[in-house]
This record gives structure tokens, C-alpha cells and sequence, in this order.
């Protein structure tokens, strides 16, 4: 499915070539979705769902497509779903939580928190799982409780993925040439460029409601084409080499 979608010519290809293959249908769904085309996605998530029977992954990912729409009810029933059909999906028990009204949130407390005690070990489920508890017990006032929620949802994570401060400054350092020479030639481009929470996404909503500025939100196109001029992995993280 992967070599089918390499070029944009070779979706209707890989429809043809696998019409009943789940894997190939929710492949061909998520990269309509990350093209913006929500609708068509949304269509091929329906034949995935109709072909696939009862299958979890094809439920997450049309919830997913859902909310890409802005339709949360229907989003809502589909995760709820993906979770009957298969509880270890960690991530659908946050968007429930997420998408339901506080008390409907908070009636799934004790389910969810016996779910986490099941998912502990499994640092991804545990992640969602405990991020939904913390929500329901923001949603309820208890702070304290929220952020204990929090510590234990994230333990897993942290103790696979610690911060490499030395290789951050590197690639920090490495970047520092790429500000000396020519940028893009065109004045149509507007980048917005900042750490999380320090406004960009409210500079990018400021400017894109200019009739002439339209916005594209976060896209990851940057890191894939500079991982593709390197002979990189495109999904790699950014590396020094990279960018020199």
C-alpha cells in the first residue's frame, strides 16, 4: 500500500488494485485526510467500515476523519464504538472524554480507571487512558487529582524517551547556517515560527483572516523535504546531518 501511494497518481491505483484489503483502504483514508480532502476520506473510511465488518481501526480512523469535519456527534459514536470493539485503543477513551458532556465524562471514571490499571505497563495506552482520568477530574474541580493523573499517565513515556539536552543544542547550533543564507524567493509564503503556547496559533488565525492570507495550519511537509534532500527516512526526527 505504501509503494501504491508514493505518488499522488497512484491512489486510484491502489483502490483498484486492493478494493476489499482494510489496510490499503484505511492508508488510502488517512492520506486524503492529511491532504485536506475530509470528504473523500471520509467515503473511503465508510467502504472500510461496510467491507471491513466490525473492525476497530476502520471505526477510530472515521471517527478521527469525523472531527476533521466538525461533525463530533457522529465522531462520538464512532469512538465509542472502536472502544466496545476494542478497548486497548487507548487514544479513543481520551476523544470519548474529550467529546462527552461532564457528566457523561464523568460516569466513566470507574470503568476507565480499571482500564488503566490493565494498560499500565503499555506506556501509549497508558498515556490516553490516563489523560482521560485527568480531564474527567479536571472537568470536576479536583486539580490535585488531575495532575496525579497526569504524572502516572506519563511515567511509561518518560522513562523510554528522556530529553538529550546535548543532541537539542546540536541540531540547535546546526540550524544556525541555514539563517545565513537565501531564503524563498517569493513574498507569498508567511511562515509563523515559535515554541508551543507563546501565540502563534492566534498570530496565524489574525493574519489568515485577511481576505488575501489563507492558512494551512501545522503542517509537516518541511521536516519531510529536508529528511528527502538529505536521503533521509522521511519520518526520521531532524538531525544534524540533515540540515548541514
Amino acid at each position: 500500500a505504501q509503494r501504491l501511494l508514493a505518488r499522488h497518481h497512484d491512489k486510484r491505483a491502489a483502490l483498484a488494485a486492493s478494493p476489499n484489503d482494510p489496510v490499503t483502504l484505511r492508508t488510502l483514508a488517512r492520506l486524503y485526510d492529511n491532504m485536506g480532502q475530509h470528504e473523500r476520506a471520509l467515503d473511503i473510511c465508510d467502504t472500510a467500515v461496510a467491507r471491513g465488518a466490525e473492525e476497530a481501526q476502520n471505526h477510530f480512523l472515521r471517527a478521527i476523519v469525523l472531527q476533521h469535519l466538525g461533525r463530533f456527534g457522529e465522531a462520538l459514536s464512532a469512538f465509542q464504538r472502536t472502544a466496545a470493539l476494542d478497548p486497548l485503543i487507548g487514544r479513543a477513551h481520551l476523544e470519548i472524554v474529550q467529546l462527552s458532556d461532564k457528566p457523561g465524562a464523568a460516569a466513566l471514571a470507574p470503568s476507565r480507571t480499571a482500564l488503566f490499571e490493565r494498560v499500565r505497563d503499555h506506556p501509549v495506552r497508558a498515556m490516553f487512558v490516563g489523560h482521560a482520568l485527568a480531564k474527567i477530574a479536571e472537568d470536576a474541580g479536583d486539580v490535585e487529582a488531575s495532575f496525579r493523573w497526569l504524572q502516572r499517565a506519563k511515567t511509561g513515556l518518560r522513562e523510554q524517551r528522556r530529553f538529550d539536552y546535548p543532541a537539542a543544542k546540536a541540531l540547535h547550533e546546526a540550524a544556525q547556517v541555514i539563517d545565513a543564507q537565501s531564503g524563498c524567493e517569493s513574498a507569498e509564503p508567511i511562515f509563523v515560527v515559535g515554541l508551543p503556547r507563546t501565540g502563534t496559533t492566534l498570530l496565524d488565525r489574525i493574519l489568515s483572516s485577511h481576505a488575501q492570507v489563507t492558512s494551512l495550519g501545522e503542517l509537516p511537509y518541511l521536516l519531510l523535504l529536508t529528511n528527502a534532500m538529505a536521503g533521509a527516512a522521511p519520518a526520521n526526527p531532524l538531525q544534524t546531518g540533515a540540515l548541514a
